[in-house]
C-alpha cells in the first residue's frame, strides 16, 4: 500500500481513535470526579449540620434552624438550597427567600432510611439541581435535603465534550485530508503530533505549537489539537478547584473526617482527623483505618470493633456507643462520638467509607462527673441517717430515701404523690399544712416536729424542708428531711413523768437534804427538812447545836459518835434515829451523810440527807408482830390438822347415834350438844388452818399486774425513799388461779427481805412477763411443761451466799438475828408450792438477790361445780359402788357405815395402793379419797385413775390445803375439794348430785 494511503489510513485511524478515547476518557474521568466529590461534600455537611440542627429541630426552633441554613447557602458553594420536613412530610423549615419552589412540593420521593442519597434531580431555572437527603434524627421521620446546583460544571463538562467532540471529528476529517492531499508533507507533524497525544495520555504536558514553521492545515491542526487540551486542562482545573473547595469545607468543619477506599485504606483526612489521630495524610495515606483509627472502650477498655469491615460489607451505617476512646498515635485518648457511613458511586455499588467523628472528652468528662454525682447522691441518700424527700411546687412527693421509708413504715410507692399525707397521725394533720403554707407564703424553711402512724407503730421525726428556687424565681419544689426523734420525744414524755413520779415521791418520802460547812460553821437546811422539824424556815436559822438538841436523848450520842466517826474515817454513814419535836412528838428518820475533805485531808464540808421514816417504823413493828403470829400459826396449823380428822369421826358417829336412836327422843338434846360441839371444835380448827395458811385458799382468776399496782404505794412506804421500787410489767400478762390476799403476802414479804438486804440506797425490780417451759425447764423446777406467769424480785443488796441459799426456805431460819422469825419465806414457799408453781432463787454475795416465782397460766377448761349443795329434799340414797379411801381408819370405817347405810355397795382402801387394786378387780362408780396419805396422795391417786378408768367419778376430801402433786388437768378437783370435817347431811349431797350429774 501507498505510503500517503498508509499515513492516510495511520493518521485516519490514529486520530479518530485517539479523538474518540480522548473524548470517553475524559467524560469519564469528568463524570466520576463529579459525582463522588458531590457526594463527599453533600455527605459530609448534612453529618456536620445534623449536630448543629438537631437538638433546634426537636425544641421546635424554626426561626434558628431557619437563619442556620440561610447562611450556609449565602457562602460560595454549589449549595442551591436547603430544606427540612418532619414525619409527615410538611416543611419545617428551608433557605427561600421568596417562598417553597412548586418543584419541590410534587416530589413524592420517601427515604429508605440506609444512609445518605440522591433522592432527586430538577430542571430548573437555575439549572439542573441534585438533591440529596438522610434523616436527621433516627427514628422521628425528620429529613434533612440539600440540593446543589449542576448547571455550571455541567455546562463546562457538556461545552468541552461538545468541543472535544467536534474537534475530534475536526482532527478525523482534516487528517482525511491532509492524509489525502498533504501525506508526505504532513508525515513528520504527524508524527509530532502522535507523540504529543501519548504524552499527553500519560499526564505530561504537550505543546502543539512546534508545527507552526509546517503548513496551514498542520498549522491549524496543531491550534485545535492545542486549543482541545486547553479545554481539557481547564475541565480538569474546574474539577480541581471543586476539589480543593471540597477540601476547605472538610477543613473548616469542626468533626474529624476520614474517607477510605472499597479496601479500607485511608484516601482522605481533614485537619481534626490529623489532630486526634496523630498521624498526618501523608504518612497514613493507603495505610488500613485500623491502623490509624484504633478504639476501645472507656469503661471496659477492651477493643471495639473497628465499623469498616461492617460499613464496607453491608453498606450501612454504624454509630459507636457513647463509651469510645480513640487512642492517638502518641497514646493520648479521647472520648469520641463516632459514625461511619458507605460511600456509592452512580452504580449504588459501596466504593469506600466516610467516618465523622468528634471529640467529646470535655463532654463525656462532665456527663461522668454528673453520673458519678449523682451516684454519690444516691449513695449519699442510702446511707445517710435522716431520711431524704423531695415535692413538686405542690406537695406532690416524687422521691424518699430508704432511710425515710424506714422511720415513717411507708413504703416508697405508697408515699410518691400525696400518699406519704395518708401517713400522717391524724393529730397532726393540720399541723403539718398550716406550718407548711405558712413556710411557702413567707419563704421560709420548713422545721417542724410531727409523726407518722403505720398500724400500731407511732414515729416521731423532725422535719425540715427548702424551698427549690429556679433562677426566674420560680418555686420548683421542697428538697427536706426527717430525723427520727421517737427516742428523744418518748425520753421527754418519760423523764417528765419520770420528774412528775420524782417530785411526788420526794414529797410522799419526806427527804430533805442538808449541807454543813465546817470551814465557816454555817449549816444550810432545804425546805423538807424544816417540814421535818416542823419549824419556819422564815423564823429560824438552823446550826449543828440546833440539830443535835432536837436528836432523843436516847440517840443523841449514838448520832454524834457516827458523825464524829465518818469524820475521822472518811467514809459515809446511814443510821436510823429519833427527833423530839417541840410539842413532844417522837419522830423517826433515817440520815445519811458524806464528807469532803481539802488536799491535806482536813474536813471541809459534810452533805447529808434526812428522810421521815415514821410511818415505816410503824409498818416494820407490825410486820414483826405479824411474822411472829404466822410463827404461831405454823404450830396451830398442825394441831389443827389431826384435830380436823378426830372432829370428824365424832361428828359423824353423832349422826348415826341420831339416826340410830331415832326413837329415844329423851336423848337426842344429848347427841345434839355432841354435835354442837363438834360444830364449834370445827369452825375453831377452821380458824386455826387459816391462821396457818393451810385452810383451803379462796382462789379466784386474777391479774398479778393489778395486785402490784394495788400494792404499790404501801411497797413503796415500806420501802422508803432510799430504795427506788421499779416496776416493768407486761401488759398482756396472761391470768391466774391464786388467793390474791396471799399472793400480797408473798409480795411483801420478798419486799421487806429485799429492803432489809440493801444496806444504803438501792433498787428493787418488780418484773411480770410470760413464758413458756419446755420439757428440760420445768423438769429442773419441778414442774410440768407449758405456759407460766413468771413474776421476779431483783434487788441491789447484798446478796447471799451459797449456804444462806440452801437454808432460806427452812422455817425459822433467818439472817436478822432477833428482829426476824425465820417464817417469811418459809411461808411464800407453801404457797407457792400449793398452787402448782416454783420459786428459784440467784444471788452473789456483793451484787444482790433475784427471786423469780413461776404460776401456771390459767386456762378455763372446766367450770368449778358448787360446793355447798343446794338445801332440797332429795333421795339421798342409791345403789352405785363407792370407794372410800382415808388413811384415817376411824373416819374410814365411819364413812362406809353412813354410805352402806343409804343402799351403796362400799369398798375400802387405807391408802392409794390399795385402791388401785380394788378397782382393778371392781366396777367402781366413784371414788372419795382423802389428799393426806402416806407414799400416794389423793391427787396422784386421781391421776391414775383418769388415766386408766376415766368413767369413774373422783371426790377428794382433806382438812387444810396441801396440794403439791396437783396436775394441771386436776384443778377443778383442787377448787371443788370437800372440806373436812363434813356433816353426814353434806357428803350424801355431794355425792348424790355427783352420781345424778354422771347419770343424765
Amino acid at each position: 500500500m501507498r505510503l500517503a494511503y498508509r499515513i492516510f489510513l495511520l493518521v485516519l485511524i490514529t486520530v479518530s481513535v485517539s479523538a474518540l478515547a480522548n473524548f470517553l476518557l475524559t467524560q469519564y474521568q469528568g463524570k466520576k470526579l463529579y459525582e463522588d466529590s458531590e457526594k463527599i461534600l453533600a455527605f459530609t455537611l448534612i453529618r456536620s449540620l445534623r449536630d448543629t440542627l438537631v437538638q433546634d429541630v426537636i425544641d421546635g426552633n424554626k426561626l434558628r434552624v431557619t437563619k442556620q441554613i440561610t447562611s450556609i447557602k449565602e457562602h460560595d458553594n454549589p449549595i442551591e438550597y436547603i430544606y427540612i420536613t418532619d414525619s409527615e412530610h410538611r416543611i419545617f423549615a428551608h433557605s427561600f427567600e421568596r417562598g417553597f419552589p412548586r418543584y419541590l412540593l410534587l416530589n413524592k420521593y420517601k427515604h429508605r432510611h440506609d444512609g445518605i442519597e440522591l433522592s432527586a434531580r430538577y430542571n430548573t431555572t437555575h439549572g439542573l439541581i441534585h438533591e440529596y437527603s438522610e434523616p436527621l434524627v433516627d427514628g422521628l421521620g425528620i429529613v434533612l435535603h440539600i440540593g446543589i446546583n449542576q448547571s455550571e460544571i455541567t455546562a463546562a463538562l457538556a461545552k468541552n465534550n461538545q468541543l472535544i467532540f467536534l474537534v475530534s471529528l475536526f482532527i478525523t476529517f482534516s487528517a482525511v485530508l491532509i492524509a489525502y492531499f498533504w501525506s508526505k508533507q504532513i508525515t513528520t507533524p504527524l508524527s509530532k503530533f502522535a507523540d504529543q497525544i501519548e504524552h499527553y495520555g500519560r499526564g505530561k504536558t504537550v505543546d502543539f505549537t512546534e508545527a507552526a514553521h509546517s503548513s496551514v492545515e498542520v498549522q491549524q491542526l496543531a491550534l485545535t489539537l492545542q486549543s482541545a487540551v486547553e479545554e481539557r486542562q481547564q475541565a480538569l482545573i474546574t474539577l480541581q478547584e471543586r476539589e480543593e473547595n471540597l477540601k476547605i469545607t472538610l477543613d473548616s468543619i469542626g468533626d474529624a473526617v476520614i474517607t477510605t477506599d472499597a479496601d479500607g485504606n485511608i484516601t482522605r483526612m481533614n485537619p481534626v482527623a490529623i489532630d486526634l489521630t496523630g498521624w498526618s495524610l501523608e504518612e497514613a495515606k493507603g495505610l488500613s483505618v485500623k491502623t490509624i483509627f484504633p478504639i476501645v472502650n472507656a469503661t471496659t477498655r477492651q477493643v471495639i470493633e473497628n465499623p469498616v469491615e461492617k460499613v464496607l460489607a453491608s453498606g450501612e451505617t454504624v454509630y459507636l456507643s457513647n463509651h469510645t476512646t480513640l487512642i492517638s498515635r502518641d497514646g493520648s485518648e479521647y472520648q469520641i462520638a463516632d459514625s461511619a457511613a458507605p460511600i456509592r458511586n452512580a452504580d449504588d455499588c459501596v466504593v469506600g467509607m466516610v467516618l465523622v467523628f468528634n471529640d467529646v472528652t470535655e463532654q463525656y468528662r462532665l456527663r461522668q462527673a454528673v453520673i458519678d454525682s449523682e451516684k454519690k447522691y444516691q449513695t449519699l441518700a442510702s446511707i445517710a441517717p435522716v431520711g431524704m424527700f423531695y415535692t413538686d411546687a405542690n406537695g406532690e412527693c416524687l422521691y424518699v430515701n430508704d432511710k425515710w421509708c424506714e422511720i415513717t413504715g411507708i413504703s416508697s410507692d405508697k408515699a410518691l404523690g400525696d400518699g406519704w399525707v395518708k401517713g400522717l397521725h391524724p393529730d397532726d394533720l393540720d399541723k403539718v399544712f398550716t406550718e407548711w403554707t405558712r413556710a411557702a407564703k413567707e419563704e421560709i424553711p420548713f422545721v417542724l416536729e410531727y409523726r407518722f402512724k403505720q398500724q400500731d407503730k407511732v414515729s416521731w421525726v423532725l422535719g425540715q424542708a427548702h424551698a427549690e428556687i429556679g433562677d426566674n424565681g420560680e418555686l420548683h419544689g421542697y428538697v427536706g428531711t426527717i430525723t427520727d426523734i421517737t427516742q428523744r420525744k418518748e425520753a421527754e414524755i418519760s423523764a417528765i413523768k419520770s420528774a412528775e413520779a420524782l417530785a411526788e415521791a420526794q414529797s410522799l418520802a419526806h427527804i430533805g437534804s442538808w449541807e454543813l460547812d465546817l470551814v465557816a460553821d454555817q449549816l444550810t437546811w432545804s425546805d423538807e427538812i424544816f417540814h421535818i422539824f416542823d419549824l419556819d424556815p422564815e423564823t429560824f436559822t438552823p446550826s449543828y447545836e440546833d440539830f443535835v438538841n432536837a436528836i432523843h436523848p436516847d440517840d443523841r450520842d449514838k448520832v454524834n459518835a457516827a458523825y464524829m466517826e465518818s469524820l475521822k474515817s472518811k467514809q459515809p454513814y446511814n443510821i436510823d434515829h429519833r427527833l423530839r419535836m417541840p410539842d413532844g412528838k417522837v419522830k423517826h428518820v433515817r440520815e445519811q451523810c458524806k464528807s469532803f475533805y481539802n488536799e491535806k485531808g482536813k474536813p471541809i464540808r459534810s452533805k447529808g440527807t434526812i428522810q421521815d421514816i415514821t410511818e415505816q417504823a410503824s409498818v416494820d413493828e407490825i410486820l414483826r408482830r405479824t411474822q411472829k403470829m404466822d410463827a404461831l400459826g405454823k404450830l396451830t396449823g398442825g394441831i389443827a390438822h389431826d384435830y380436823n380428822n378426830m372432829l370428824g369421826v365424832v361428828l359423824g358417829y353423832a349422826d348415826l347415834l341420831k339416826n340410830q336412836l331415832s326413837d329415844r327422843p329423851e336423848l337426842h338434846d344429848y347427841i345434839d350438844q355432841i354435835i354442837h360441839a363438834g360444830d364449834r371444835g370445827a369452825k375453831l380448827t377452821s380458824k386455826l388452818l387459816s391462821f396457818s395458811r393451810q385452810k383451803i385458799t379462796d382462789a379466784e382468776v386474777i391479774d398479778i399486774n393489778k395486785v402490784l399496782l394495788a400494792e404499790k404505794h404501801m411497797l413503796e412506804k415500806t420501802l422508803t425513799a432510799r430504795i427506788q421500787l421499779i416496776f416493768d410489767l407486761d401488759s398482756e400478762l396472761w391470768p391466774v388461779w391464786l388467793d390474791s390476799s396471799y399472793l400480797e403476802d408473798v409480795i411483801v414479804n420478798l419486799c421487806i427481805n429485799a429492803s432489809h438486804a440493801i444496806e444504803n440506797n438501792g433498787k428493787l425490780s418488780i418484773k411480770t412477763s410470760n413464758i413458756h417451759l419446755n420439757e428440760s425447764d420445768a423438769h429442773i423446777l419441778q414442774l410440768q411443761a407449758g405456759d407460766y406467769v413468771l413474776i421476779s424480785f431483783t434487788d441491789t443488796g447484798c446478796g447471799m451466799d451459797e449456804q444462806t441459799k440452801e437454808k432460806i426456805f427452812e422455817p425459822f431460819f433467818t439472817t436478822k438475828g432477833d428482829k426476824g422469825t425465820g417464817l417469811g419465806l418459809s411461808q411464800v414457799y407453801g404457797f407457792i408450792e400449793s398452787n402448782h408453781g416454783a420459786i428459784k432463787v440467784y444471788s452473789e454475795v456483793g451484787h444482790g438477790s433475784k427471786f423469780s416465782i413461776y404460776f401456771p397460766k390459767y386456762s378455763d377448761k372446766t367450770d368449778t361445780i358448787e360446793i355447798e349443795s343446794k338445801i332440797i329434799n332429795i333421795d339421798l340414797s342409791g345403789q352405785e359402788s363407792i370407794l372410800i379411801v382415808d388413811d384415817e381408819p376411824a373416819l374410814l370405817k365411819l364413812t362406809c357405815e353412813l354410805l352402806e347405810k343409804q343402799g351403796y355397795t362400799v369398798f375400802k382402801a387405807s391408802n392409794g395402793k390399795e385402791a388401785l387394786k380394788v378397782i382393778e378387780r371392781e366396777s367402781i362408780d366413784l371414788l372419795l379419797s382423802d389428799v393426806i396419805m402416806p407414799e400416794m396422795d389423793g391427787y396422784e391417786l386421781s391421776a391414775i385413775v383418769k388415766e386408766k378408768h376415766p368413767q369413774i367419778i373422783v371426790q377428794l376430801a382433806s382438812g387444810f390445803s396441801d396440794s403439791r402433786h396437783i396436775d394441771m388437768v386436776d384443778e377443778v378437783l383442787h377448787r371443788n375439794l370437800l372440806q373436812k370435817p363434813y356433816s353426814s347431811q353434806i357428803l350424801l349431797k355431794r355425792l348424790r348430785e355427783l352420781l345424778s350429774d354422771n347419770s343424765i
